[in-house]
């Protein structure tokens, strides 16, 4: 999963790596690697949501309030947990 932000600032996260050239930083959390635009400050935490409205699709929440690693698994936003 890749996480990085366009030119206008926004924030992109997709399972694949951006067209442009740019450097990343890794981190393993259970059952998924994240590689973070290293241009992006860190966060205490990371948490990879699917989405499935309006279409199915990934979301990463920066420092959600919550308790856990650094990063945790991929959370369906209706309410199933995978690895």
């Amino acid at each position: 999963m890749y996480v990085w932000r366009n030119e206008a600032g926004m924030r992109h996260v997709k399972t694949t790596a951006p067209r442009s050239p740019m450097s990343f930083e890794r981190i393993v959390g259970p059952g998924l690697t994240l590689f973070v635009e290293t241009e992006i400050k860190p966060p205490t935490r990371w948490l990879v949501v699917r989405k499935r409205f309006p279409w199915t699709h990934f979301d990463a929440l920066y420092d959600p309030v919550t308790s856990g690693s650094k990063l945790d698994a991929i959370i369906d936003d209706w309410g199933f947990r995978g690895s």
